[in-house]
């Protein structure tokens, strides 16, 4: 029996934190608890550690030993960003490999920014701008509302009013990158695939001028499309070949920027990620045009 000292006071108890259910809302409190008692972890934990074996607090465990251990990032304000971003993907969810059962999303945005780390990066606004960087354009009038305090008249607006939000409280090259990182507002739902690829790849090219955003897209690039071999037991041909040449249409440009980068030394990340990048690139290209050449309409007419 509910009693009045235990009744959820929020205004909408299905996303209240407290009380709402689902993995993405364990998974927010998990970390909320986690943060107040921080692990430690040794340098090659955070290095070495396969990235699919993390679960979300894990995750968040090995990213805030890394910011305690950097002096060039104010490990607060990764704290902040790390829990603004759990808040707002607590309804969010992701399919995982194969028949798996789904995943709380933060585990996307956490794997996202260890995978960073191991890039090699010491940026603190790069690191805060991937674990926030699906954070506008998939909650724009939630970070509006309910952090900025303020009404939006349409998503585009609420995009502005989020993107001031992440600035004022995390600096301007974080909200520089969050918008990079965040696809264009379509507006057309019924957009032919070639037309959608385009647009994406578009977007793409422009948005990795930017070298933080050039590191925050590899990345998402290698959780979403290198990983695409992994859940393809679970997926339709049709779709396994329109994603993986959507996404085979953008990854020489990805690449052509790393190359870019190393001879400009422009992008946040050791040598030894260069390196890695590129080889994780290339190896992903390979498995991608497998994928294409095996559900390709033609061989299956």
């Amino acid at each position: 029996m509910t009693t009045t000292t235990d009744r959820c006071r929020a205004k909408n108890p299905k996303t209240c934190w407290k009380h709402g259910t689902g993995l993405g809302f364990d998974a927010h409190r998990e970390i909320r608890e986690y943060v107040k008692y921080p692990l430690q972890h040794s340098n090659k934990a955070i290095f070495t550690t396969a990235l699919k074996t993390y679960d979300s607090t894990q995750i968040a465990s090995v990213v805030m030993a890394y910011a305690n251990k950097t002096p060039s990032i104010n490990a607060a304000r990764v704290k902040k960003a790390l829990l603004l971003a759990a808040d707002l993907h607590k309804t969010d969810t992701r399919a995982n490999r194969a028949y798996h059962e789904r995943t709380p999303y933060i585990e996307h945005p956490l794997r996202n920014t260890l995978r960073i780390i191991r890039y090699g990066c010491d940026d603190e606004a790069t690191l805060i701008g991937s674990l926030l960087h699906d954070t506008v354009e998939d909650h724009p009038f939630e970070i509006a509302r309910e952090y900025a305090k303020e009404e939006p008249r349409d998503e585009e607006h609420a995009r502005e009013i989020s993107y001031r939000y992440i600035e004022k409280n995390f600096g301007k090259n974080a909200a520089k990158m969050v918008e990079g990182m965040s696809n264009p507002i379509s507006e057309d739902r019924y957009m032919p695939a070639a037309q959608k690829n385009a647009v994406y790849r578009d977007h793409v090219i422009e948005a990795i001028k930017n070298p933080r955003v050039a590191v925050g897209k590899i990345s998402d690039f290698t959780d979403n499309a290198l990983s695409l071999h992994h859940t393809e037991a679970g997926m339709s041909a049709v779709s396994l070949y329109k994603k993986s040449t959507k996404y085979l249409g953008v990854i020489d440009e990805l690449t052509h920027r790393v190359k870019q980068g190393y001879v400009n030394n422009d992008l946040p990340i050791s040598e030894i990620g260069y390196k890695n990048i590129l080889n994780q690139l290339t190896d992903g290209k390979a498995k991608l045009l497998d994928i294409q050449r095996r559900y390709s309409p033609e061989k299956a007419a």
